[in-house]
C-alpha cells in the first residue's frame, strides 16, 4: 500500500500518463458497474452484461483522446474508482500488477493509498479509509480491516469477471 504514484491530476493524465489505466492490454476492454449505475449506462444506450459495461475494441468508449470523460464525475463506473486495487486469493487488498509498468507508478511521488484515497473510500467507507490511512501513515505492518460485505461481493465478482474474460 505504500508504492508510489504520481497522482491522477487532469493535466497528468493529459500530458504524460494518457490514460494508460483505460486501455485493455488483452482485448476489448471491459469495465464493472454497479448495480446502482446499470441504468443510467443503459439510458446513454451503451450495453450492461453480467455487470459489465460491454466495450468493442482495446479503448474505453469514455475515453476521448486523452482524457476519461466520467473522469471525477458520479458516473465514473465502481471498476474504474477502484482501480488499481484489487483482493487476491487471499482476500487481501493489492495492487493490480498492470499498473506497476504504468508511467504513473515509474513517477510516483505518493503512497497508493493516498493517491487513491477514492478508491479505498469506495470500498470501506469514509471512516474506515480513514483508519486505514492513519495506520498507514504510521507503519507498514500488515493488518485486517472489516469491509461491507456488499463491496467485498462486488470486488470478488469483479476479479472473476476479469478472469473469465481474460481482462487483466
Amino acid at each position: 500500500m505504500k508504492i508510489k504514484f504520481h497522482p491522477c491530476t487532469k493535466k497528468y493524465i493529459k500530458s504524460t500518463c494518457f490514460g494508460r489505466c483505460c486501455h485493455s492490454s488483452t482485448g476489448s476492454a471491459k469495465v464493472s458497474i454497479e448495480n446502482n449505475l446499470i441504468d443510467r449506462f443503459k439510458k446513454r444506450k451503451q450495453k450492461v452484461v453480467k455487470g459489465l459495461l460491454v466495450i468493442n475494441n482495446k479503448v474505453c468508449l469514455f475515453f476521448d483522446k486523452s482524457f476519461c470523460t466520467l473522469h471525477d464525475t458520479r458516473d465514473k463506473p465502481f471498476g474504474c474508482i477502484v482501480s488499481p486495487f484489487k483482493l487476491n486469493k487471499n482476500d487481501t487488498l493489492i495492487v493490480r500488477h498492470r499498473y506497476i509498468s504504468m508511467i504513473c507508478h515509474r513517477q510516483g511521488t505518493k503512497p497508493v493509498y493516498k493517491v487513491h484515497k477514492k478508491s479505498l473510500i469506495l470500498v470501506f467507507g469514509k471512516e474506515q479509509a480513514k483508519k486505514i490511512s492513519l495506520r498507514l501513515n504510521k507503519s507498514s505492518d500488515d493488518f485486517s480491516v472489516k469491509i461491507l460485505i456488499k463491496k467485498y461481493d462486488v470486488l470478488k465478482e469483479r476479479e472473476t469477471i476479469y478472469k473469465k474474460t481474460k481482462v487483466v
